[in-house]
């Protein structure tokens, strides 16, 4: 059984084409831990040059790819209690490994998603309605 592994990132980029441009980056760098599923992008709302890339792999060892992201993306991580997801920012945990985001990537967060959640955004799948 597969499940679903997430990456987001925060980068400091002039403008949204330029932030796409790294995450696809990101997105192609990290396909060897799983199959890419979803790529977001949005600006973040208390920072003008700051945006949110999201990436959604498919995993077959969850736990597997969470320790290859985490050591392709960052040499040091604030781990959580049951290692089922994984923070990094700069002034902690070292430089980011993966060029050309080095420079850009101000916060990376990882983490094994929950069954049932069809999203990176931690939204719930819509509930069928029933004919009943």
């Amino acid at each position: 059984m597969t499940q679903r592994v997430s990456v987001r990132v925060m980068v400091e980029t002039p403008d949204l084409a330029s932030a796409a441009a790294a995450a696809g980056k990101l997105c192609t760098a990290l396909a060897g831990a799983g199959d890419p599923m979803v790529l977001e992008i949005d600006r973040y709302w208390k920072i003008e040059r700051y945006f949110h890339a999201v990436i959604v792999l498919q995993a077959g060892d969850p736990g597997d790819a969470l320790r290859r992201l985490t050591e392709a993306l960052a040499p040091d991580w604030e781990w959580g209690r049951e290692r089922g997801w994984a923070v990094w920012d700069p002034h902690t945990h070292g430089a980011f490994k993966l060029q050309p985001l080095a420079e850009c990537c101000r916060w990376a967060h990882v983490e094994v998603l929950p069954e049932g959640l069809d999203h990176a955004s931690a939204i719930d799948p819509p509930k069928q309605d029933s004919d009943d």
